[in-house]
């Protein structure tokens, strides 16, 4: 008697990559892998969205922007507000353009996700000297805006890097106008040698190192 092998079940259908950005492309807790290998300083590496537990999982969403018009002026879509250990930012729009192989046009919708390294090195830890984002425990050289206000770049903790450290964030506080009505505005404490704004309502408290 003649045994005739079951058909295999289908393949299941490739992933694809989006070609509109919607919010739920690349939604917090998903986890994206590289999808364009980097050019140098040219281009930065594209990513795209995979299973947590795929081998090619790079890093986790943390948190993102709402998709927003083109040029929008809601300081959200622009700024987002990363946790202080965000390892690096996606500027979303010109990401998915790298993805399909195109360039991203002005006139695209634009959002921003936050996002931490499913593995070490993770830059945004205090005193790395990296990351997006200056909180506590980080170091920095005291630095200007383009209107000349007080700000800081960050820089290792250890001074292995280019330049020593001057200062280290001793805490973070709300903007005065951003504390509640009817609540007294927290402030740095008295005697700090260094305090700044990081342009997302929170002032920076920095002692000497």
């Amino acid at each position: 008697m003649t045994t005739v092998p079951s058909p295999l079940p289908p393949a299941p259908p490739a992933a694809s990559t989006p070609t509109e950005l919607t919010d739920d492309y690349l939604a917090a807790g998903q986890c994206v892998a590289v999808v364009v290998e980097a050019i140098g300083s040219i281009s930065p590496a594209a990513y795209g969205p995979v299973p947590c537990e795929s081998r090619s999982a790079v890093a986790q969403v943390s948190s993102r922007t709402r998709t927003a018009p083109a040029r929008s002026h809601v300081p959200a879509a622009r700024r987002p507000a990363c946790k202080d250990d965000t390892d690096f930012v996606l500027d979303l729009g010109p990401n998915l353009a790298r993805a399909n192989g195109g360039t991203a046009r002005p006139y695209d919708p634009e959002a921003y996700a936050c996002l931490r390294n499913l593995k070490a090195p993770h830059p945004g830890d205090p005193g790395q000297g990296g990351g997006p984002m200056i909180g506590v425990g980080d170091c920095i050289v005291r630095t200007t805006t383009a209107n000349g206000d007080p700000s800081g770049r960050e820089v290792k903790c250890d001074a292995t890097g280019p330049s020593e450290p001057q200062y280290k964030i001793v805490k973070k506080v709300l903007e005065p106008f951003l504390t509640p009505r009817g609540s007294t505005p927290d402030k740095c404490a008295p005697g700090t040698a260094y305090e700044f704004s990081d342009g997302l309502g929170q002032r920076a408290c920095a002692d000497r190192v």
